[in-house]
């Protein structure tokens, strides 16, 4: 398929839904080599400033980019500018080294890919938190904007840490997770462990505003917010429904989703 300047040669055969182009697929498995060939894809068309999250969802792309399988993807996120998505706020030193959701890509993608740290933009949280928050605009805008926002989808339809009620304007802000959000994310902490109660995030604005966005969806647990997402309407209660409204832009909007995630879909 021919996307403006894009060109995704697969097997999988996509939907159009409201502009966006959603790729069924069987499973975890199927969704993480897809997304590795549409994210190469777009790296290949010019889009190298990009958001890259840190969750479950991601993992497999990540670790094939980490373990040098696939050394075109390993080539991609390598020369990636890397702009990170969100992070928790009140974390203590020792709790930010191993929790922070920076330290987690960190570790698991950018530096074994040796990833240079001058091509990553992230929040620098040993400032006020006000202040990162305005360097990170800054940062973004200086480097041109973003390219393509690699996303993932939170049970009741977050994307980042924007939560539902949301606005579509909002740019990057310090958000307050609600009690879905801190039980989806608390078994990053430990058995001990406790989700903090804020985040930064970049916003709907700063993802709208991006060049094109990917979101990678899975599991028969989003099926619910899946039907929404995709066949209700566009409102700030299922914050994933800005990419709808990004698609009907004209951008490039790519969703992976397996079968469990869409089950409940008329697709």
């Amino acid at each position: 398929m021919s996307y403006h300047n894009l060109d995704f040669s697969t097997d999988v055969t996509p939907v159009i839904v409201d502009g966006m182009t959603v790729y069924p697929v069987e499973d975890f498995y199927r969704m993480t080599l897809l997304s590795g060939e549409l994210y190469k894809a777009f790296f290949q068309a010019g889009y190298r400033n990009n958001v890259l999250p840190v969750g479950r969802t991601q993992a497999g792309v990540y670790a094939t980019a980490r373990i040098n399988h696939d050394l075109q993807l390993t080539h991609a996120f390598r020369n990636t500018t890397y702009i990170q998505l969100d992070d928790y706020l009140g974390l203590s030193p020792r709790s930010h080294y191993h929790h922070s959701l920076y330290s987690r890509i960190r570790k698991n993608l950018l530096d074994p890919i040796g990833h240079e740290d001058e091509k990553r933009i992230r929040f620098d949280l040993k400032l006020p938190v006000e202040t990162a928050i305005e360097f990170m605009e800054e940062d973004i805008e200086e480097i041109g904007g973003i390219d393509l926002s690699l996303l993932g989808m939170g049970d009741k339809g977050h994307i980042g840490f924007n939560e539902r009620g949301t606005a579509f304007h909002t740019t990057t802000h310090i958000a307050e997770l609600d009690d879905a959000t801190k039980e989806q994310n608390k078994k990053m902490f430990g058995k001990k462990g406790k989700c903090p109660d804020q985040a930064v995030t970049l916003g709907h604005s700063n993802i709208f505003n991006g060049r094109a966005a990917m979101a990678m969806i899975a599991g028969k647990k989003k099926a619910d917010t899946m039907k929404k997402f995709l066949q209700g309407d566009i409102t700030e209660d299922v914050p994933i429904t800005n990419l709808r409204l990004m698609a009907q832009a004209g951008k490039p909007v790519i969703i992976v989703a397996d079968r469990a995630a869409l089950s409940r879909c008329d697709i």
